[in-house]
């Protein structure tokens, strides 16, 4: 029997209209039906993360979050939008986290204004600026306070006045301007374990104010009978994945992993090799082609190095990827500047998953842990240059993209010398970033002679510790300068 979604407004708290409630209804009746399983380690939860949400939380938030990028975050809803909350009695108005101005300038206003001039023209824009005062919120969610001595908040979903301006707050003076009231809804969303604390209910009536700050309930049953808590969506748009009926993008797909029962992705950062055969595990077989295509060495082990003007990789096979510096920066002012993810985070990656995709994108999910805090962003990649959408990577940075995270992952220190991210010390501990298997059966705490061990392939840098202690294995810094050289076109020296 067919499980009912159903949505209960908590009467101790402010309604919900009723053309808002078709909206999530209709979003969270998709979640519910089609992000099955239980929690995963890496996308829900971890400690002193700012990323902690169940995984049907998590499906709410990236389906939503995918329409706001289609309209150029000029949309009514808006999840997990972080707030600067005064800690105290504080009479202070909370201030949303805004995208840094510079950035706004130097890629939205140049490279997206067509785009926003197009949608400006669907929807009446009277301002299609996309810098300064009109500056969208950001999606980095480990992002500092901005007002001082305040504590960092994000709501499940805020729902503004008017989705012609993109501010989500309420009337404040912040970042040097004054910003009128536009704040319509806080909605927090409950659903299966979830509870609401006290601490929440302060903050985010802090946040709304008593009068709009909303409690909902989101459950199923299968009670075919009742129509308790079943909404309606308006006609006029297309559920979740579009802005009008005419915009649709092409069909959106979940991956596998992300429908089955106890779905687990395949990271497609792993330093183990992947064939196509074990991708289509967990994800289409379109998505592993696409994954594929921009990712030679899931299919066979290889090397970075620096050339003249860049840095390439070398395969096994003498397959060579290489790019440029100036393509490189090109990648990861993209990952900053349009995905909010700071630079410097980029070597902290954990892992890397395709959660939906179309014929011609992938949405990634990227897992960054840097000094015990995790940030889970997503992000769109196009992997050819049939749409042109201003918050998708272009399919011209779809391979650099995929490059640059590789190599933040597997040879950061070439990385920092490219100016690419900030260095760190431990990037250039390369003696021990190396896995290797024994082939022969001894006692622990034996010694192996070289011919009785293998290295077998890179491993990430922040793994290294994982394998440190190499004092057992005789000839290891002779057997580490032949497996560069065989993954290189370098001589052995």
């Amino acid at each position: 029997m067919a499980m009912i979604t159903r949505l209960k407004v908590n009467e101790e708290y402010a309604d919900i209209e009723l053309g808002d409630l078709g909206y999530l209804y209709i979003v969270w009746d998709f979640v519910l039906k089609y992000y099955n399983g239980g929690s995963t380690k890496k996308l829900d939860a971890f400690s002193g993360s700012c990323s902690v949400k169940g995984r049907k939380q998590n499906g709410f938030d990236r389906v939503v979050n995918l329409t706001e990028r289609m309209t150029g975050y000029y949309w009514p809803y808006k999840p997990e939008v972080t707030f600067s909350v005064p800690v105290g009695t504080s009479n202070i108005v909370p201030v949303p986290h805004l995208i840094d101005d510079r950035k706004a300038k130097k890629r939205e206003e140049k490279a997206a204004q067509s785009f926003i001039d197009k949608i400006g023209r669907k929807i009446g824009l009277l301002d299609k600026t996309t810098q300064g005062k009109n500056r969208r919120h950001t999606r980095w969610k480990c992002s500092a306070p901005v007002l001082p001595g305040a504590e960092r908040k994000r709501p499940d979903l805020i729902i503004v006045e008017d989705y012609h301006i993109r501010w989500p707050g309420r009337e404040a003076l912040a970042y040097g301007e004054k910003y009128d009231d536009n704040l319509k809804r806080l909605v927090e969303m409950k659903y299966g374990p979830d509870r609401f604390n006290n601490d929440q209910k302060e903050a985010y009536i802090k946040i709304a104010t008593v009068k709009r700050f909303s409690l909902l309930d989101i459950y199923q049953d299968d009670d075919e009978g009742n129509t308790e808590g079943v909404y309606e969506f308006s006609p006029e748009f297309v559920p979740a994945f579009g802005f009008k009926k005419e915009d649709l993008l092409p069909k959106i797909r979940l991956e596998p992993w992300v429908a089955a029962p106890e779905g687990r992705p395949i990271n497609i950062l792993s330093e183990k090799l992947i064939d196509r055969k074990s991708m289509e595990t967990a994800y289409h077989a379109e998505t592993a082609a696409q994954i594929l295509q921009n990712s030679p060495w899931l299919e066979g082990f290889g090397k970075f190095e620096s050339t003249e003007n860049g840095i390439r990789w070398v395969g096994d096979d003498g397959k060579i990827v290489e790019y440029s510096n100036q393509e490189l920066q090109q990648a990861v002012d993209y990952l900053e500047e349009y995905e909010d993810i700071p630079r410097d985070y980029l070597p902290y990656i954990q892992e890397a998953d395709v959660v939906m995709s179309t014929d011609n994108a992938l949405m990634v999910a990227v897992n960054f842990v840097k000094e015990n805090k995790e940030e889970i962003v997503t992000f769109i990649i196009l992997s050819v240059a049939t749409i042109a959408l201003a918050y998708f990577a272009s399919a011209a940075l779809a391979g650099s993209i995929m490059f640059v995270l590789r190599l933040a992952v597997f040879a950061p220190a070439l990385g920092a010398s490219a100016d690419l991210w900030a260095a760190d010390e431990r990037f250039e501990q390369r003696s021990n970033c190396y896995a290797y298997k024994y082939l022969v059966n001894k006692p622990k705490g034996s010694t192996y002679e070289p011919n009785e061990y293998k290295i077998t392939h890179y491993v990430p840098w922040h793994a290294c510790e994982k394998n440190a202690d190499t004092s057992h294995l005789k000839g290891w810094e002779e057997k580490v300068r032949e497996f560069d050289a065989r993954h290189s076109n370098l001589p052995n020296e």
